[in-house]
């Protein structure tokens, strides 16, 4: 990790890191492994900082070298120093396991760093589940990781679900572990707060698709909350009826930069939106 930033006005360097999301926790790991410059020259926390002053901040992140690289495609929609936001594929899990150690996000990660010569860390932002495709960040040391989570992402998804709901809709209903199951969840009342807003997108036959937002994130949060209003996603095996594929695509994600402080936004549509008959024959008319 690297830094750089112009100041503006008189304060301790110290407080300055604070105020860019620097934790007292990252602030001891940069004095053991790092080091703070300000106009090139070697300086302590405690020193005062004057307008104009050039601060460069290093820290030195150990890296993960016990990822086994996976072989396999990896689609890139966007990356810089800090971070990618990658689209990850349906039926694939984000990180290692007994199950996935052969192919996972992760892996494909890490492979794609060893082919390029990447020296830099992995640290999902926000995952998404086996069965569900789509847009999810992913940064490169963890400060960055750290100032993303602390940040809202915007995130939108796609879904083809059974039965025609009403046109928009929020469904607040807690969510927590079902009893008896590792993987399942449920809607009970000493869940997590999980709150979920959708809009009809298109209707026909007794499908629709609907864009669901986010306003929490918890484990399977759409898949249950659209199936506890009685409109499953189309593939679902959990709480629907099962099938080929789970037809929920993460779309869209935006967040602030946490280091350029631009609005990054990404869109990202599945297949099945883009050529599937069934989205052709019921998109609405704007």
């Amino acid at each position: 990790m690297r830094c750089e930033y112009k100041i503006d006005r008189e304060i301790v360097l110290g407080d300055f890191l604070r105020s860019k999301g620097i934790s007292r926790r990252m602030g001891r790991k940069i004095k053991s492994h790092g080091k703070t410059m300000v106009n090139g020259k070697p300086a302590r926390f405690n020193a005062v900082l004057c307008p104009g002053d050039i601060l460069t901040v290093e820290y030195f992140e150990e890296i993960n070298a016990n990822i086994p690289p996976a072989r396999f495609p990896l689609n890139i929609i966007y990356q810089d120093d800090w971070l990618m936001v990658i689209s990850k594929p349906a039926n694939l899990s984000v990180l290692p396991s007994k199950k996935h150690r052969a192919d996972n996000l992760v892996g494909r990660i890490a492979y794609y760093y060893q082919k390029t010569g990447c020296d830099r860390n992995i640290h999902i932002v926000n995952r998404l589940d086996y069965a569900t495709s789509g847009l999810l960040a992913v940064a490169k040391d963890g400060h960055t990781h750290h100032l993303l989570a602390s940040r809202a992402l915007a995130r939108r998804y796609l879904a083809v679900v059974r039965g025609i709901p009403a046109p928009a809709g929020v469904i607040n209903l807690p969510i927590g572990r079902a009893i008896g199951h590792s993987i399942k969840r449920a809607i009970i009342d000493s869940g997590a707060e999980a709150i979920s807003e959708y809009r009809l997108v298109a209707a026909r036959a007794g499908l629709a698709i609907v864009e669901v937002s986010l306003k929490t994130g918890r484990t399977h949060q759409i898949r249950l909350h659209m199936s506890a209003i009685g409109h499953p996603i189309i593939g679902d095996r959990l709480y629907g009826d099962g099938g080929e594929r789970l037809l929920l695509h993460s779309y869209y994600l935006a967040f602030v930069h946490p280091h350029s402080n631009r609005l990054c936004a990404f869109v990202n549509y599945p297949n099945w939106y883009e050529n599937c008959k069934i989205v052709n024959d019921m998109r609405l008319k704007e």
